[in-house]
């Protein structure tokens, strides 16, 4: 199932997402999944009403893969997140340690 949704002007969802991954773009800071999944998920937890949303369209805190709307939804509190390529930044190596 493919669905594209439209968050901000140039922002395109498309498709599911891990859980993962978007929380690595959100807390780039963190040198491990587990870290920046943590952080994601006490985030979505502090917030009643980004909680209350994300359980409407089925999320728990066991959801490992985001709906186009648990994104958007997430997009809407949050924004969209800052996403830093790996040649923007010579001086640290893009590395995902698993």
């Amino acid at each position: 199932m493919k669905e594209d949704k439209i968050v901000l002007k140039d922002y395109v969802i498309n498709g599911f997402k891990l859980f993962s991954q978007l929380a690595l773009e959100y807390f780039p800071g963190y040198s491990t999944l587990n870290g920046a999944r943590k952080q994601m998920r006490g985030r979505i937890d502090q917030n009643l009403s980004l909680t209350l949303e994300l359980n409407a369209v089925g999320y728990t805190c066991h959801t490992t893969h985001l709906s186009p709307r648990m994104q958007e939804i997430i997009f809407q509190h949050w924004g969209p997140p800052h996403i830093v390529l790996p040649g923007n930044h010579p001086e640290q190596p893009f590395r995902i340690e698993r």
